[in-house]
């Protein structure tokens, strides 16, 4: 049996290395449509703001 902290790293890395270098909506079809817009699943400037606000 895998705990979750055990399969998040593999799993990390499957993902990255399945959509580098592609459009996220031609690699991820499903999640593409099920998330429309995909950009609210993305929004780097609000997180960026909130590290911000945490000194990071």
């Amino acid at each position: 049996m895998t705990t979750y902290e055990q399969a998040l790293p593999a799993a990390v890395e499957w993902l990255a290395g399945h959509i580098r270098g592609r459009d996220v909506r031609e690699a991820l079809p499903k999640m593409a449509e099920a998330y429309e817009p995909m950009e609210q699943l993305f929004d780097y400037a609000a997180e960026d703001r909130w590290l911000a606000s945490r000194g990071r």
